[in-house]
């Protein structure tokens, strides 16, 4: 369980919570750009290379499907260019395609 926070991101991140069924319960799930900025967040304040990892992950298999303008948007608002380009780095990415601007 995790707490809404009344900051802007917080806010709009958890109007964007989707509902899925899993063995017939209903839950809500964080967005893959809202948890990949979320990693990138927790890596920020931790210095946690696994976080980074994580996101990495999520940038690996949902590449395509991304809200790009989205994510551009927060991570110049959140200040986390430097965990992107690390994300993006460890996803192999090197095209860039996503990152922002």
């Amino acid at each position: 369980m995790i707490i809404c926070k009344s900051r802007a991101f917080s806010q709009e991140e958890f109007g964007r919570r989707q509902r899925l069924s899993l063995q017939g319960i209903s839950l809500s799930v964080a967005s893959a750009e809202d948890v990949i900025l979320s990693k990138l967040e927790w890596s920020k304040l931790s210095q946690a290379q696994r976080q980074i990892e994580d996101a990495a992950g999520i940038l690996k298999i949902q590449r395509s499907s991304l809200n790009r303008s989205y994510l551009k948007r927060w991570i110049h608002e959140l200040g986390l260019e430097k965990e992107w380009e690390d994300a993006l780095r460890a996803a192999n990415i090197f095209d860039l395609s996503i990152a922002p601007e």
